[in-house]
C-alpha cells in the first residue's frame, strides 16, 4: 500500500519517490515537524527537509535547483547577512 492509496495527494507528487510522498504527507497533512518525521522514516532531519522541498517543487512542476545553485544561494545569503550585520555594528559604533 502506498501513500497515494490512503490519502489524496496532488497528481504530480505521484511521480516522486515513495519517501518524498511520505515526507510531504506527514508534514502537510498531519502537521508533523521535521524532528518527528526523521526518526519515524529512519532518515536525517536534513533529508526530510530536502525531500519535502523536492516534493513541493514537483507539485509546482518546477525543477529542483541543483546542488551548485543551492550552495551559491546559501553563500550569497550568508555574505549579505554578514555585510548587513557589519553595517549595523558600524552604524552603532560610529553613528
Amino acid at each position: 500500500m502506498t501513500v497515494a492509496d490512503t490519502i489524496q495527494v496532488p497528481e504530480r507528487l505521484l511521480d516522486q519517490p515513495e519517501l518524498s510522498q511520505q515526507v510531504w504527507v506527514l508534514f502537510h497533512h498531519h502537521g508533523r515537524p521535521y524532528e518527528e518525521i526523521a526518526p519515524y522514516l529512519g532518515i536525517g532531519r536534513a533529508e526530510v527537509e530536502r525531500r519535502r522541498k523536492q516534493a513541493c517543487y514537483a507539485i509546482l512542476d518546477e525543477e529542483y535547483p541543483s546542488l551548485a545553485s543551492r550552495i551559491r544561494f546559501a553563500l550569497m545569503v550568508k555574505r549579505l547577512s554578514l555585510e548587513w550585520r557589519w553595517e549595523m555594528i558600524r552604524f552603532a559604533i560610529y553613528g
